[in-house]
């Protein structure tokens, strides 16, 4: 297993595109993940959307689909309060 921390504020200022976007390309899908957002609640917010290859997009580079099982894409909202042991 590989382990990246990524946070809302990036600790170098030369990052591509989108500093706040983690994009991942793993077997038979993309994940990306965006930090730093908040919701109309003022809550701050974690967005991770998953892309299958799937027949939409042709399928992975060796022509086989794949297809997404559950949702696409999830939201990961903070709470107040702290969490209870």
């Amino acid at each position: 297993m590989k382990t990246i921390r990524w946070h809302a504020v990036p600790r170098h200022s030369r990052a591509i595109n989108n500093p706040n976007v983690l994009h991942v390309e793993a077997d038979g899908c993309i994940v990306n993940v965006e930090v730093g957002l908040t919701d109309a609640r003022g809550r701050k917010v974690t967005r991770v959307d998953v892309l299958p290859d799937d027949e939409r997009r042709g399928g992975d580079i060796n022509g086989r689909t794949w297809r997404l099982v559950g949702s696409r894409s999830a939201r990961v909202v903070q709470l107040k309060g702290r969490a209870k042991p």
